[in-house]
């Protein structure tokens, strides 16, 4: 057979065995992982080899210079500067690599073989050159199960970047919350130590004019100092939230004396029936939904290994040339494992348990949010309860009885104790009404992150940032 005639029987061939294995493994998934990942701006364009990049992620841009910080702009600061969020990201843009990597086909390989074939009688004898390739074809619907596989990952990946990014947003709210009543409560102690210093006036005057003794100058000296103690550990831990909070933006300054979220104010929202929120909770959290994604994703794991039970059937065609007579031949072949020990039985009964696990976690996270629902939520109506009575009853009377007992004091009226007693009263239900704020602020803050939704009659439906 002549050489010319070889090359175009060989190239026909080998057409014909690349359209058979186009069309028996053809997924048609790998485009549609790469449009995927192109519209939620993980890659862009390749550079001069065509091959799809990874997006930059992290901006180096903070929060604004001047004007005030409020939770929207700590929490676009934190989507672009977070490295927690940007590892989330990328855990998306890798399980979407390693989709678009299962929809390949398998690679032809091509081999060169020279054979001597000594004679009988010694000598060199003749000798064979052969050129040939090797096609493994996958039969069955393992590239299709891969794909399907790998998409599954990339949605629990997209829903676990969801879950950190709400936990993240979560923590600043609760700093930024923390911030400002820290910034309150500075302010308010600031207050009582005037109304102490007062005190301390009014008890020295008298100790002077040997009215009373020095005991009661002690005493009021004493009580200021508390109050100025306790100053300094409230800006210690201002300070102290204001470096977490920027850790979150990965290490930007924050202003902690711009920082606003309303929460100083006593406002109390309307809340729903604890029933409802957990209904919610159960079909809208990000970390619901990236374990049941998850469950997804072991559930395809079994149909893919019981896919990777049936071998690929791998083909050969070659050209040779027999050096003794200068004529050439043609050689082809199919080969095909026989499934005798192993049929993957191993991996997939893994793989079955891989469901029960996913399963049995995603009831776990479930009931874990639910509880952390509940538990905010007790702590919600308990102060919210007690900051009511606080405000109505308590706080009104001590004013009343501070103001009693210092005009009395001063026109020799009352003993000392009795103005020390009552300021010590008011200054104790000044600083419960400010703690319980807090409380109600924070635990208001955490079933709004749980949720996703703003607290009010009805819930919001529009989503946090």
């Amino acid at each position: 057979m002549r050489r010319c005639t070889l090359v175009l029987v060989f190239v026909g061939v080998w057409s014909w065995f690349a359209g058979l294995a186009a069309g028996c493994s053809q997924p048609g998934g790998g485009l549609r992982i790469l449009d995927d990942l192109e519209h939620h701006g993980l890659i862009s364009d390749g550079g001069v080899d065509g091959e799809p990049r990874p997006t930059a992620s992290i901006a180096d841009d903070g929060v604004p210079a001047d004007g005030p910080i409020t939770l929207p702009i700590l929490f676009d600061a934190a989507d672009r500067l977070n490295p927690q969020m940007a590892a989330a990201r990328a855990r998306i843009g890798e399980a979407g690599g390693l989709a678009w990597q299962a929809s390949l086909r398998p690679n032809p390989s091509v081999e060169l073989e020279s054979e001597n074939v000594r004679p009988s009688g010694g000598g060199l004898g003749r000798s064979e050159t052969t050129l040939s390739v090797r096609q493994p074809i996958v039969l069955g619907d393992r590239l299709g199960a891969a794909t399907r596989a790998g998409e599954a990952r990339v949605d629990a990946e997209r829903w676990a970047f969801e879950e950190t990014r709400r936990e993240i947003h979560g923590r600043i709210r609760r700093l930024a919350t923390e911030i400002e009543f820290d910034r309150v409560a500075i302010t308010l102690y600031e207050e009582l130590r005037t109304l102490s210093e007062r005190t301390l006036d009014v008890a020295d005057t008298r100790f002077e004019a040997r009215a009373a003794p020095e005991s009661e100058s002690i005493r009021a000296r004493v009580e200021l100092n508390t109050l100025v103690l306790a100053i300094e550990r409230l800006r210690g831990e201002l300070a102290a939230s204001a470096t977490r909070l920027e850790t979150l933006l990965g290490g930007h300054p924050v202003d902690a004396r711009r920082v606003t979220v309303g929460a100083g104010r006593s406002e109390v929202r309307e809340v729903p029936s604890l029933e409802d929120l957990a209904g919610l909770v159960r079909s809208d959290h990000p970390a619901v939904r990236a374990a049941a994604a998850a469950v997804e994703v072991a559930e395809r794991n079994v149909e893919l290994e019981r896919a990777r039970a049936r071998p690929d059937l791998e083909t050969r065609f070659g050209i040779g040339i027999d050096h003794a007579d200068d004529e050439g031949f043609i050689e082809a072949g199919v080969g095909l494992p026989l499934p005798v020990y192993d049929r993957n039985q191993g991996n997939v009964l893994a793989a079955r348990f891989g469901v029960i696990r996913a399963q049995r976690e995603a009831a776990a996270v479930s009931s874990e949010l639910l509880g952390q629902l509940g538990e905010a939520y007790r702590r919600l109506e308990s102060a919210t309860t007690r900051l009511g009575i606080l405000e109505t009853e308590v706080l009104v009377d001590a004013q009343r009885s501070y103001e009693q007992a210092s005009v009395g004091y001063e026109a020799g009226k009352l003993p000392f104790l009795d103005l020390l007693d009552a300021q010590r009263t008011l200054a104790e239900a000044t600083i419960a009404q400010s703690e319980l704020c807090r409380s109600v602020s924070l635990a208001q803050a955490d079933i709004e992150v749980i949720l996703g939704r703003r607290l009010g009659p009805p819930i919001e439906s529009e989503e946090l940032p």
